[in-house]
């Protein structure tokens, strides 16, 4: 039995308007404008056809079809999804199995965006032939009789269930999905109120965590539910202009989290993990690798060899250039001050214990004698968040250090995204150790750990209130992070 009974699919929030994203639309708007130059060109179809790859391994993972080592996910991603590429042991299941499952959903992307270019509406036979073509290959699911047996049983494709199903949250408790009998007039609402959210201009981010969660409560189908709700979700970002929102095998706490926080009527932590994914995505259409970007550079310089053109867009990155290193600067300050503000504090508390321990915060603006500093620890950092940091059109850095028996560093640093200027920065932070090593005294730098699951992105199409506003957020957020590694670490 179900410790929760089914409740009708109910619409947005009251408030649902103060849930959207303060970064997504000016980042929409830059990327738009960074598209339009790369339309039909390789570098764009090839990050596309890896974020599709990653879509299709990911899913599956997040739905325990299979299991895959990150290195041959990785490998996968890149090179193409063929069998041969998975060595013995790397997965739980034969090879041509995961990869036959995994090729079905990556035609499932191409499936979306085929369905985004006809214009069509949401139906319930769409839904259906989705299903159909997410579980092509797998073979079998695991259901409950009345007893609480698990049997292995025979997948229906693209067909309601039939029978009543509960679902478990994160917390052990129990909820009823929607009643057999009822599945197709609350899909039919479900799918009526998603194009009405598309003619309202409900952003994206909240539509498609609605859709997502609401579908999710109904269970329309025996299994595959998550990875159709997940399609459906992508389906809504891609008619907006936005990438496919990829879900890795590390989001998954966190993505259940948020599915349970929605099933207790918050929404906000859903509609906030779409956000964080579409941003991620973002750097990384930004940072493909140099070696598309330098083929795709060589193309543009045979098309903008006008000298005309050139100029104009010299002029345009020079605008960019001043409007965004002008809040990089204000930002930079604010952190300064935010920091100082912090070291004081951890020196009062640390000196109470101890005369000999200390903290305190550093600073260096752009193009001064020091902003070169701490450039091993940015670019692990860009490793780990995935992006190139460009530390040569600008880079500044604050820094606090809390020194008792060794040294640690909260360091936030100021650079550009990619290795084309495109009017974007970023804030990465990360913490590490100091410690004294050999006769000489030298100090040993350990590993870099970053404090946030995205790094800070702004760009020059940003408003300065609004901008300064979730900067201090997330400055907040990521001191409390470290300073909460540097007191488990002692």
């Amino acid at each position: 039995m179900a410790d929760a009974p089914w409740i009708p699919c109910t619409d947005l929030p009251s408030k649902w308007e103060d849930l959207a994203s303060d970064e997504l639309p000016a980042l929409l708007t830059v990327w738009r404008e960074q598209s339009a130059h790369l339309r039909d060109s390789e570098a764009l179809q090839a990050f596309n056809e890896r974020l599709a790859r990653e879509w299709a391994i990911e899913t599956g993972i997040i739905e325990r079809l299979y299991t895959l080592d990150e290195g041959v996910s990785r490998l996968l991603v890149e090179r193409g999804l063929h069998a041969s590429l998975i060595p013995h042991g790397t997965t739980d299941k034969d090879p041509e199995y995961v990869v036959a499952l995994i090729k079905d959903q990556h035609e499932t992307v191409a499936w979306l965006f085929d369905f985004v270019q006809q214009r069509r509406d949401l139906s319930t036979s769409f839904v259906k032939e989705l299903h159909q073509l997410l579980t092509r290959h797998q073979e079998a699911t695991i259901t409950e009789d009345q007893f609480g047996n698990r049997l292995k049983v025979e997948l229906e494709r693209g067909v309601w269930r039939k029978l009543p199903v509960a679902v478990e949250r994160l917390d052990g408790t129990r909820y009823a999905c929607c009643p057999a009998e009822q599945i197709t007039s609350e899909m039919d609402t479900l799918l009526a109120r998603t194009e009405q959210h598309k003619r309202d201009g409900v952003p994206a981010e909240i539509a498609a965590a609605w859709l997502h969660h609401r579908f999710t409560q109904i269970h329309p189908f025996q299994d595959g539910n998550g990875r159709v709700a997940r399609a459906l979700a992508t389906l809504v970002f891609l008619r907006e202009g936005f990438f496919s929102p990829v879900v890795r095998r590390d989001d998954r706490e966190k993505y259940l989290q948020s599915l349970y926080y929605a099933d207790a009527g918050d929404l906000g932590p859903l509609v906030k993990l779409f956000a964080d994914l579409q941003q991620r995505a973002f750097v990384e259409a930004l940072s493909v690798s140099r070696e598309v970007l330098h083929e795709t550079a060589g193309l543009k310089e045979i098309i903008d060899a006008a000298a005309d053109r050139l100029k104009e867009r010299a002029a345009e990155r020079a605008k960019r250039m001043s409007e965004v290193f002008k809040f990089a600067d204000l930002l930079h300050e604010a952190a300064r001050k935010r920091l100082s503000e912090t070291a004081k504090q951890v020196k009062s508390q640390l000196q109470a214990v101890d005369r000999k321990y200390d903290s305190w915060a550093d600073v260096a603006k752009n193009d001064s004698k020091r902003d070169d500093y701490y450039h091993y620890q940015v670019v692990e950092a860009a490793k780990k968040y995935r992006y190139f940091a460009n530390t040569q059109t600008y880079r500044a850095w604050v820094l606090i250090a809390i020194k008792t028996t060794g040294q640690t560093d909260i360091l936030i640093s100021f650079h550009c995204l990619g290795s084309q200027f495109s009017g974007v920065m970023v804030c990465s932070a990360m913490t590490y150790r100091r410690e004294r090593t050999g006769e000489e005294k030298e100090t040993a730098i350990s590993d870099v750990d970053i404090l946030s699951d995205s790094p800070f992105q702004f760009n020059y199409n940003d408003h300065k209130e609004v901008l300064t506003t979730r900067f201090g957020k997330w400055v907040d957020q990521v001191l409390a992070v470290g300073l909460d590694r540097w007191r488990r670490s002692l």
